[in-house]
């Protein structure tokens, strides 16, 4: 009964309430969430979270059950080779709520919620149930964590990869029109050129409008990608209206890298 119960009550019971906290943290921050790394990021904050507060409790437990030997079995186990898995399982509900949220328009996009959550389940059943299994199948729950953790990272670079296209191709007809120049196109296409400028910024006594700047043309790049996509399509126009605004009035006083005061590219 109890194997039964690790296998398949807890994960459903506790993958349910870390999507319910997913949910809510993507309504209340939704017009943050930008991409599918966005997704993943927060469910694997709010899987953390959870890890976090579990592994308390079983640290505590361990050590007054079993003394010091059994509470350093368990730091290695939770905090060392399992200490990312909630923050692996719940990164699937992450990644389905994002695809819903991005692809609004596609009959499709709804059904990556509960094929996340499924996909989170499954994920931590199978580990409960390799590591509660007799003789040595946790390490086979190891190779599995591992293995799927390798999966997400490969999907979160892949989306990082086609945000820097984004940025690249959406913020070019920026130029063209001249919303911005040159030379702040080249510093917001590049996270190194952001980050000096950022820093220079702050140096001359600038400690918020050219991060501001940057992260504005950022969000204005990923709204343009996501019109046509996404169920919110006016609501994005709307927005990206009102960037260009703010943008127009914060261009004139930004930073670049390429900026004569700041040496050359």
């Amino acid at each position: 009964v109890h194997y039964l119960s690790l296998t398949f009550t807890a994960p459903l019971v506790e993958e349910s309430f870390k999507g319910l906290a997913l949910v809510l943290l993507f309504l209340f921050m939704r017009r943050e969430v930008d991409s599918l790394f966005d997704g993943i990021i927060y469910a694997a904050l709010v899987g953390l979270g959870f890890e976090a507060a579990e592994n308390s409790l079983y640290l505590i437990k361990g050590w007054v059950d079993g003394g010091l030997s059994h509470y350093v079995v368990l730091l290695v186990l939770r905090l060392g080779l399992f200490g990312f898995t909630h923050a692996f399982f719940t990164s699937f509900t992450g990644l389905g709520l994002a695809v819903a949220h991005l692809y609004g328009q596609r009959w499709w996009s709804w059904l990556a919620i509960p094929v996340g959550w499924l996909a989170a389940v499954f994920a931590h059943s199978l580990h409960n149930a390799l590591v509660s299994a007799p003789s040595m199948w946790w390490v086979l729950s190891v190779f599995a964590d591992w293995s799927g953790l390798l999966f997400l990272v490969g999907i979160a670079l892949w989306a990082l990869y086609r945000e820097g296209r984004w940025i690249r191709q959406y913020l070019q007809e920026e130029v063209s029109v001249g919303l911005i120049t040159p030379a702040q196109y080249a510093t917001a296409c590049s996270n190194r050129r952001r980050a000096q400028a950022i820093r220079l910024a702050r140096r001359h006594g600038d400690p918020t409008l050219t991060p501001t700047f940057y992260s504005r043309l950022i969000k204005l790049a990923f709204l343009k990608a996501r019109v046509g996509r996404s169920s919110q399509a006016e609501r994005d126009q709307e927005a990206i209206a009102a960037l260009r605004r703010e943008i127009a009035e914060l261009a004139p006083k930004a930073l670049a890298v390429a900026d004569e005061r700041l040496g050359k590219r």
